[in-house]
């Protein structure tokens, strides 16, 4: 039976140039943590980052959907009901703000 994934520690044995964590100075165990905290700082500096960025493209293409089916209501009003119905999936209510989820179908649903 295959063992399960996750954090595994290294023994002394496997760890290269014998940085057995516990023959650590305490200085360098503080040097140690400092560093850790640092790249844990910048690490939450770059998801925040990456989040607000992926943040303001959703709002463009909302910006760019709704502009399009404004284009297409004012060029051909009498099909646009058709048009924006055939253009629209499960997936495009879900990204809809205001829209419940439990109004998408159970396939398309987020759990």
């Amino acid at each position: 039976m295959p063992r399960p994934r996750g954090k595994r520690r290294k023994t002394a044995a496997l760890t290269s140039g014998g940085d057995d964590v516990s023959a650590l100075s305490e200085s360098q165990r503080v040097e140690r943590r400092e560093r850790n905290r640092e790249h844990a700082k910048k690490s939450r500096i770059r998801k925040k980052f990456l989040l607000e960025s992926l943040l303001e493209q959703v709002a463009d293409l909302r910006t760019a959907n709704a502009a399009l089916r404004r284009a297409i209501r004012e060029v051909a009003p009498a099909d646009a009901h058709d048009v924006l119905a055939a253009c629209g999936t499960a997936e495009s209510s879900l990204l809809t703000p205001g829209t419940p989820a439990s109004a998408a179908p159970a396939s398309t649903q987020l759990v």
